[in-house]
């Protein structure tokens, strides 16, 4: 979840950076929803790509800690042994990945909108 979090953020930083380059498409009368749909298509494969990285760090931070506990100390965790990554984990990323990945797609439009009409 930090690192969608993470992603989420550069996503923010990158698109507010790259100002000029929408300010030429516009003036070269590139369609909005071409340059909608690149910046989609962008966002969500960071964002898995991030997941997918998050879910392999923890894999092997995982057999790390587990072929690393002195025995003394894990009689005393009940499932010690038990531990690893399930589809629950692998779930949970994915329902994190994409709201990490349309927010800032969306969100900046979104308060756009609300300060055209006025209401921010």
């Amino acid at each position: 979840m930090i690192a969608c979090a993470d992603v989420a953020n550069v996503q923010f930083a990158r698109l507010s950076g790259r100002a000029n380059e929408f300010a030429v498409r516009a003036a070269g009368r590139q369609p909005l929803a071409d340059l909608a749909v690149q910046l989609l298509t962008e966002s969500i494969l960071l964002s898995l790509g991030g997941a997918a990285l998050g879910l392999l760090i923890t894999q092997w931070a995982l057999a790390l800690i587990l072929s690393h506990m002195p025995p003394d100390v894990a009689r005393f965790i009940a499932g010690w042994k038990t531990i690893r990554l399930d589809t629950n984990a692998f779930l949970f990323t994915l329902g994190i990945a994409w709201p990490a990945a349309l927010l800032p797609e969306l969100l900046p439009r979104c308060l756009l909108a609300l300060q055209r009409q006025r209401i921010l």
